[in-house]
């Protein structure tokens, strides 16, 4: 079968595999008296990800015409480093899990723990495969004493019961721009055919007011959810010193 130009252009820009440099990374900042702050990195490893281009036969059903593997070496930082201090960051599971601030003429040291919680798909009763992890709190301690946390929250992700409305197993559940929307079944959206109308307008995913579409291809309601697609955004900072700060997000109209 002919591949329809539209998705050849990716298949012959990657047929061959092409090396790039993704990001760059900062290494050192030099004020004009000549002090310095250097960074330092490590490489965490070699990731990859699979994209499947798909489309949708006569029949309905999602037909893979070729993958997208980008392979690449991330890059994490290791240290920060003044004439005046110095600060360590550890690792855990490819998170933040501690970072070390230490005086280098004292020798005095701040150490900030980040604390998170590992959440499932609520629709996953028992399923304890795919799980995602939130910061939930980082606490301050100094001298053997701990401060106060800073705590965080986050629209339709529960840390009582450790569950999201996100899906991660399920990757129909997008509006039109593929932004979660909680509803979807499938990506096959409502389609309206006109024969009467020329061009563009034959096919439509919202129908014509007041006119009967010649056929109705019935798939998935793929409208924006305002509610579902800021799911898994910060809600709520809870500082220290008693204060929060609650963002609340709109989708573009």
């Amino acid at each position: 079968n002919s591949m329809p130009d539209y998705f050849m252009a990716d298949y012959g820009r990657f047929s061959s595999a092409i090396t790039f440099a993704q990001s760059w990374k900062l290494s050192k900042v030099t004020s004009p008296s000549g002090a310095d702050v250097t960074f330092s990195y490590s490489t965490s490893g070699t990731k990859s990800s699979i994209n499947p281009i798909t489309v949708f036969a006569e029949n309905g059903t999602e037909e893979i015409l070729y993958n997208l593997k980008d392979t690449y070496s991330a890059k994490r930082i290791n240290s920060i480093t003044t004439n005046l201090a110095n600060a360590l960051f550890d690792w855990e599971e490819n998170r933040v899990s501690n970072i070390t601030i230490s005086d280098i003429f004292s020798g005095d040291q701040r150490s900030f723990n980040f604390y998170y919680k590992s959440v499932k798909d609520y629709r996953d009763g028992s399923y304890s495969g795919t799980r995602n992890s939130f910061l939930e709190k980082i606490m301050q301690e100094e001298d053997c004493f701990a401060f106060p946390a800073y705590e965080f929250s986050y629209y339709g992700v529960s840390f009582s019961t450790n569950v999201t409305d996100l899906s991660w197993g399920e990757r129909n559940m997008q509006d039109y721009w593929g932004y979660y929307n909680g509803t979807s079944a499938t990506k096959i959206p409502d389609i309206y055919y006109y024969s009467g109308q020329s061009g563009a307008e034959k096919f439509r995913l919202k129908p014509i007011t007041g006119q009967a579409a010649t056929s109705h291809l019935n798939g998935a309601d793929r409208d924006v959810n305002a509610t579902a697609i800021k799911t898994g955004s910060l809600h709520l900072v809870k500082f220290p010193s008693g204060s929060r700060t609650k963002i609340e997000y709109e989708p573009n109209s």
